[in-house]
């Protein structure tokens, strides 16, 4: 049941939380929860010839491209001039832009016919221009060509995500009716569930591996109870591809219980006028002005009516009760006061607070219009989501459990401002051509920054906590840096962002900052990917804060802006770090010649971020002695590295630095962009034993000193369990690490609505069957893990450990212990030798650990997959206990690189022999063979060599089988 979910994701959600609906099974395309990992440079693309013909013509650029699609997905530069001959109006904006994108069409990779304008609008003396694909006439989800022109002519920057090879049937094979049964499923039954929808299909491109499918869909709102899910259903096979709740709270504490005062729940009461409120008098509708008072006609006494409605507010209680005034004004001057005899408390805060950020925005942008609606508040003294909240939903705006004491959100405006806030993302990306904004970490940064500034207070939440008053939510005067602060909760993370902005606020004044962050709006950033998202922000503020179309030349206020944006990791360094590609080198057999690393890191030149002193640092020791390469260029944004050529047996880690100038700072390259993670390779080395846990091979889960109360350890396929409508995120992957097969090591498998059963909380021990490896020459053990923490109520301990024994699991060495969990998958490796003598009895064991008092622990998931034993000699192993139960197969040589000999003396009568890979596929059968052996030249049953790898040899006779390994270089 759904409310489960909430107790564990619901950060200030009340224990005693009562149901609010079943859980939900949420899907997302990988489109929307892969990272941009495939983000490279132009010069490192397949029309690097036709890019550096771009730059010729137009000067240095920074242009990234999306590797799948080969399309720019962002490129900033010296300013373009663009041919015109007259100034930019809204009737040639798009004969001007269309130009540029014939003319440029053939390197942005895209269909200029395909397109179709979402907008063109300006502001701040900038042309916001944007485009959707559409193939076929049907639109094309997560596409986008994006312009940005001064409006002097010049082309500041350019966006693009175009599908070129969509190959899909257009015709439904699933009717809307159904689409939207399938919809519904696992959705609450406690409230009925609705669908709206046109029955229009579009096409939605979904990211895996590196490339792109693109499937027909049938968009649609469900609706049940206060929740709004955006859905897309396979129009070919009816799957629900993604599901994501459109609400945005503002957090579980937040609480409406209180009384009216300017602005915190620390203030004194006093009154206020009253703008923008309807009143009605003799049937007709006056709407009061500034200092609350409007002009009318009457020649004798006449009734009044009024309630919290005016053209930006419309406050209600939701039971039905809303405050109804009336009475009697006479001819001349009248004073009507609104106090605790004639409405409530709410209604009268909420009211005069929704007409005072609605009037703050106007005055920021009175060209919006997007806000010039009758927002609807709505006040309910109950909570059927489990626990009083605050949240949005685009054009409401709505308060829950108001009837609890011990907070006083109704007197934090604040809280009405926060969630105004992100009225504002949704409506006015709406209004741009967006459906939402999609990023939970900026959705809260951009709500709390709203509320900040109208305040003009960083502290967040003073007052709003009834027993403690100095209690504060979140403050945006903050340290919060990327990504080694974020904990995977939106409204910690958000402070990220907001900070960058109240550190400008604080060089410069509230009104720069407030028009700063909300016309970068217009270029509606965003991305699923956090840091993306981020670095899409960090130029878009560069494009709010340029006076002359032209950021090549500087920007007012850079010098502020990028200090404020790297002080939290999210300017110069971020952009440098997220433009850093780099392909790891792979083991090799090389001992002469030495490895050349080769990479890319795109900078901000123009702004002062110019890559210096690029160095190679590498290790053969694990870094107990690290020598330093400086890179050489090779190419505008390419570098070069020469790793001397090392000896058979080595383990080479490395990364990369590059100084930023403009951050004056040092800035890492490595395997991951979260944490300190090296690229490495080994040299001289082949695959002496395998398993990726496809099959049992011997592993064994438990322990004596096991306390895990959940998530113990088990293998099987994982289940998807992903929360991040809730802004948490994954907790765990819905696949394991192998490129074939789908089972892995996992502290617990199941989600859905058995996820809490998954969760590790405790200490659970995966143990390794033994193995001999005296044969082996250096050998180095590898396994991939994957763990992830997210802290909800309490701060985490999680840790893994892995531990190795050389006598049979008496006694254990401790080879490494991890705790900095992330959710990607990431390679393990060690040296044997570094830590143990080697033996007949070798053993690992890995031990998660996740230790908690708390009622309400981090969640905590642990995954490993892939174990491989690697050596230098051409010896392979099996487990001592593979070794015991299996009669012993005689083939050699083992590695093989042309043929192997396989005996069958052991074997009477005819044999069976059948060869298979790694994923059980059989590649040579060969069945009643007579002889005393048999040779096998490494051609399979279509008369083609077979790759380099590891194989299975199967033998029978009919009394007897036997299997055992075999591997081909």
């Amino acid at each position: 049941m759904r409310w489960n979910i909430f107790l564990i994701i619901g950060i200030f959600f009340i224990a005693t939380a009562s149901s609010r609906s079943d859980n939900n099974e949420i899907f997302l395309p990988e489109e929307l929860n892969k990272s941009h990992t495939d983000l490279i440079s132009a010069e490192r693309s397949t029309k690097a010839s036709l890019w550096k013909n771009f730059q010729s013509i137009h000067g240095k650029w920074s242009i990234l491209l999306d590797k799948a699609t080969g399309t720019p997905h962002r490129a900033i530069g010296k300013a373009i001039k663009l041919n015109i001959s007259q100034n930019i109006t809204i009737e040639n904006i798009e004969d001007i832009s269309m130009r540029f994108l014939d003319e440029n069409a053939e390197v942005m990779n895209i269909k200029p016919e395909d397109l179709k304008l979402v907008k063109a609008i300006k502001r701040n003396n900038i042309w916001y221009v944007s485009y959707k694909q559409y193939f076929n006439n049907i639109e094309v989800l997560l596409s986008e060509v994006e312009l940005r022109i001064h409006e002097n002519g010049n082309l500041m920057m350019f966006g693009v995500s175009f599908y070129n090879d969509i190959d899909i049937s257009l015709v439904p094979a699933l009717s809307f009716s159904s689409a939207c049964t399938n919809a519904m499923e696992g959705i609450s039954k406690s409230n009925k569930a609705t669908v709206q929808g046109s029955g229009e299909v579009k096409i939605l491109p979904v990211r895996n591996n590196g490339k792109v499918n693109c499937r027909l869909v049938y968009p649609m709102i469900v609706k049940s109870g206060i929740d709004r899910y955006r859905t897309f259903v396979d129009a070919g096979n009816g799957n629900v591809l993604s599901r994501k709740n459109m609400i945005h709270n503002v957090e579980s504490e937040l609480q409406i219980n209180g009384k009216i005062k300017r602005a915190s729940a620390l203030d004194e009461i006093d009154t206020y006028n009253f703008t923008g409120l309807n009143v009605k008098i003799n049937n007709n509708i006056y709407t009061t002005g500034q200092e609350g008072k409007f002009n009318f006609d009457i020649d004798s006494d006449a009734e009044y009516e009024i309630k919290f409605e005016g053209p930006y507010a419309n406050v209600k209680m939701k039971a039905g009760n809303s405050s109804v005034i009336t009475g009697t004004v006479i001819p001349g001057e009248n004073n009507i006061n609104l106090n605790d005899t004639n409405s409530h408390l709410f209604e009268r805060m909420l009211f005069f607070h929704t007409n005072i950020v609605h009037d703050y925005i106007k005055n920021v942008d009175p060209e919006m219009s997007c806000m010039d609606i009758p927002m609807t508040v709505l006040i309910d003294y109950n909570s059927s989501m489990g626990g009083a909240n605050a949240f949005s939903n685009a054009d409401t705006i709505q308060f829950i459990g108001c009837s609890d004491d011990e907070y006083r959100f109704v007197e934090s405006p604040f809280v009405l401002y926060h969630e105004y806030g992100h009225s504002i993302n949704t409506l006015l990306y709406n209004y741009l051509g967006h459906d939402d904004m999609f990023n939970m970490l900026t959705q809260e940064a951009l709500a709390d920054l709203l509320a900040a500034l109208i305040i003009d207070e960083p502290k967040l939440g003073l007052g709003a906590f009834t027993n403690e008053p100095d209690r504060i939510m979140r403050n945006l005067e903050n340290d919060v840096i990327y990504p080694d602060s974020l904990i995977g909760e939106s409204h910690h993370d958000g402070q990220v962002l907001s900070g960058a902005f109240w550190d400008i606020r604080k060089e410069t004044s509230l009104e720069y900052v407030a028009k700063l962050s909300h016309f970068a709006l217009y270029g509606t950033p965003d991305d699923p990917n956090d840091g993306v998202a981020l670095y899409e922000w960090f130029i878009e503020t560069l494009v709010s804060a340029d006076d002359d179309g032209d950021l090549s030349n500087g920007v007012p206020n850079a010098d502020i802006i990028i200090r404020a944006f790297n002080r939290h990791n999210i300017g110069t360094d971020l952009y440098m770090q997220s433009n850093f590609t780099h392909e790891a080198l792979k083991d090799t057999p090389e001992l002469v010649n030495p490895y050349i690393a080769e990479f890319s890191i795109i900078s901000l030149k123009s702004l002062g971020s110019v890559p210096d002193s690029v160095s190679l640092y590498y290790s053969t020791d694990n870094f107990e002695t690290t020598h330093r390469i400086f890179a050489a260029k090779d190419g505008e944004n390419d570098y070069k590295a020469e790793i001397p050529a090392q000896p058979k047996g080595s383990l080479v880690k490395y990364y990369f630095t590059a100084y930023d100038p403009a951050a004056k700072e040092e800035i890492l390259f490595s395997a991951a962009k979260s944490s300190f993670i090296p690229f490495d390779f080994l040299v001289g080395y082949h695959t002496a034993y395998y398993d990726d846990f496809e099959e049992e091979t011997g592993w064994l889960t438990g322990s004596t000193s096991d306390n895990a109360q959940s998530g113990r350890w088990e293998r099987g396929i994982p289940e998807e369990v992903d929360l991040s409508e809730w802004g948490i995120g994954f907790v765990q992957p819905g696949e394991d690490h192998s490129e074939n097969g789908d089972k892995c090591y996992v502290t617990g498998a199941k989600g859905g609505q058995s996820m809490l059963d998954g969760i590790l909380v405790g200490k659970t021990t995966l143990n390794s069957p033994a193995f001999d490896i005296s044969v082996l020459e250096s050998p180095v053990v590898r396994i991939w893990n994957l763990f992830n923490v997210i802290e909800l109520m309490s701060l985490s301990e999680a840790t893994v450990a892995i531990e190795a024994s050389n006598d049979n699991g008496t006694t254990w060495t401790r080879i490494a212990k991890l705790d900095d969990p992330i959710f990607e998958w990431r390679k393990l490796q060690f040296k044997v030798e570094d830590y143990l003598e080697l033996s007949e009895n070798f053993k690992i064991r890995i031990i998660a650990n996740n230790p908690s008092n708390s009622w309400f622990p981090p969640m905590c998931e642990v995954l490993v997959d892939d174990f491989e034993i690697l050596t230098t000699n051409e010896e392979i192993v099996n487990s001592v206990e593979d070794n015991e139960t299996s009669p012993e197969l005689i083939a050699y040589p083992n590695p093989f690189e042309n043929k192997i000999n396989i005996d069958l003396s052991e074997f009477s009568g005819n044999c069976d022999i059948t060869i298979m890979d790694i994923n059980g596929t059989v590649v040579y059968l060969k069945n009643n063979y007579s002889g005393a052996g048999f040779f096998w030249n490494g051609i399979n049953m279509s008369g083609n060599e077979v790759s380099a790898g590891t194989y299975f040899v199967q033998l029978s006779d009919g009394f007897k089988s036997t299997v055992a390994r075999i591997i081909k270089h």
